[in-house]
């Protein structure tokens, strides 16, 4: 049994002399996230996008919804006044339903 070691730490210590240079190859690979928009994106976003499809963003943070809906306030507010009724209600509409079927939804 002891000689079967002896084979066995002699193979490790040759693999370990034979396979500690790194290859001196230079991959250019192909950038994850191509903008073909005229949007700017910050350094944080694209950092985000370049984590791939199957990143997960984690649990949303308490009162996310309160947050979502002054956002949606200062986008509409950015709108031609004629526009800004109809969508402010289409608005209210959708975060109502949602807190309502939130409320009702065992899973969340």
């Amino acid at each position: 049994m002891e000689r079967k070691y002896k084979v066995m730490d002699k193979k490790i210590r040759r693999l370990t002399q034979t396979q500690t240079c790194i290859p001196k190859t230079n991959i250019n690979f192909y950038p994850r996230v191509v903008n073909k928009t005229s949007i700017e994106f910050s350094d944080q976003e694209m950092e985000l996008l370049n984590k791939g499809l199957k990143y997960n963003l984690g649990k949303k943070q308490k009162g996310w919804i309160c947050n979502l809906a002054m956002e949606a306030e200062m986008a509409i507010t950015m709108l031609p006044p004629s526009e800004q009724d109809y969508v402010c209600h289409q608005v209210a509409k959708d975060l109502k339903n949602y807190t309502n079927n939130k409320d009702n939804d065992p899973r969340t």
